[in-house]
């Protein structure tokens, strides 16, 4: 269970399989933060705004079919949630060869202190045992994503080319190095501890514990000028997306493993699964307005996790089966975030793996992580 929730913050990492001696001097990377304080109705609030490269590489290899195959001639694309960037990087990273006219405008959206981290630093960390961002390494013979058949050979190659044509590796001063033994002594203890206990549950302290512990990246790049012609970052809430966006319609809008945000009022709460929420109304609300934001067959990306959607892994089964691409997946589609969904004239039409259960040794569990407008309410 310690581990499961640790992915709930980290997808993709596989604690026991990570080798250490592939790279000699990691990097205790500060301004890589997963937390990020900041001001929301006049209450300052820690928020959780870690995420990666490459992040449900399903949905997002989804998305950039979609994109191709309905907005061919171009479209507005606007990421509300983006946190340091990572993510509308990794769209644009995937329809670069398409976009050499700049045909299709990435905006990410965010905190004003989140998006000030992100454009006074331009800097991310990269690790090698996070597994989307594995292809980006030399060392890695066969990426995980080429392994699981997310991607072919040729295509992580050509992710890889295109990344460090908007990045460049930066070479950190000698005060950002850290001792790789500390990291490595510490994550043993921590570990050692709970089997010493025989406890398998992690507490909420222990959980960041472990964040702080990841936040040890094996490479910093730094953005280069590359991507300001096609992306843009710039302070948003969502939930005022019609003032934001400013009657500018959108292809597509993403608001991607974050609803939780407005879910609960306070970050831990996602812990707390159930079938309702304290604010199913402005979640009613925002969902209205995201489908007057959207053009015609527009896409709203909401990801695959487990809180956003209301699903608890462990107690909900009320699941059905569906076939997507000739795969048969076991689905749940069913919360009150779904049937507000479907009131605002929204579909599902992409599901993928919840983040955990697809690395665990457990049922699958796929979640409805893109919907499509129908119609207009």
């Amino acid at each position: 269970m310690a581990i499961i929730f640790y992915y709930m913050f980290y997808p993709g990492m596989i604690i026991c399989n990570t080798n250490y001696s592939a790279y000699k001097t990691p990097v205790n990377f500060k301004h890589y933060s997963g937390r990020t304080t900041v001001s929301s109705d006049g209450v300052n609030r820690d928020v959780n705004n870690f995420t990666i490269f490459f992040r449900n590489p399903k949905t997002l290899k989804f998305t950039r079919d979609y994109i191709l195959k309905n907005f061919p001639n171009g479209t507005n694309i606007s990421e509300f949630g983006c946190s340091m960037g990572q993510k509308p990087y990794s769209l644009l990273i995937m329809l670069d060869k398409y976009n050499k006219k700049g045909k299709y405008k990435i905006t990410g959206y965010d905190f004003p202190e989140v998006i000030n981290k992100a454009r006074n630093t331009k800097m991310y960390g990269l690790t090698n045992y996070i597994t989307e961002e594995e292809m980006l390494f030399d060392n890695i013979n066969v990426p995980f994503l080429v392994e699981r058949g997310v991607l072919s050979p040729a295509e992580a190659q050509e992710l890889k080319d295109t990344f460090y044509h908007y990045f460049d590796i930066y070479k950190p001063s000698e005060s950002q190095n850290k001792p790789q033994s500390r990291f490595s002594s510490r994550l043993k203890s921590l570990f050692a501890k709970k089997q010493k206990a025989q406890d398998n549950i992690m507490s909420i302290n222990e959980v960041f514990e472990y964040k702080n512990l990841i936040l040890k990246s094996n490479m910093v790049v730094k953005a280069n000028k590359k991507g300001d012609k096609n992306l843009e970052l710039k302070s948003g809430d969502i939930t005022q997306i019609d003032k934001v966006l400013g009657g500018k319609k959108s292809g597509v809008i993403i608001f991607q493993n974050a609803l939780y945000h407005i879910l609960n009022d306070n970050i831990a709460d996602f812990y707390n699964y159930n079938k309702s929420s304290k604010n199913i109304s402005k979640i009613e609300n925002l969902f209205e307005k995201v489908n007057r934001c959207l053009e015609k067959d527009g896409i709203f990306v909401i990801g695959n996790f487990t809180a956003d959607h209301l699903y608890d892994y462990d107690k909900e089964r009320d699941t059905r089966l569906l076939y997507q691409d000739d795969e048969l997946l076991r689905v749940y589609d069913s919360s009150i975030i779904h049937k507000a969904l479907y009131e605002n004239g929204f579909v599902p039409i992409f599901y993928e793996d919840t983040e955990f259960s697809a690395q665990c040794d457990r049922r699958y569990v796929s979640l409805p992580s893109v919907w499509k407008k129908i119609k207009e309410v």
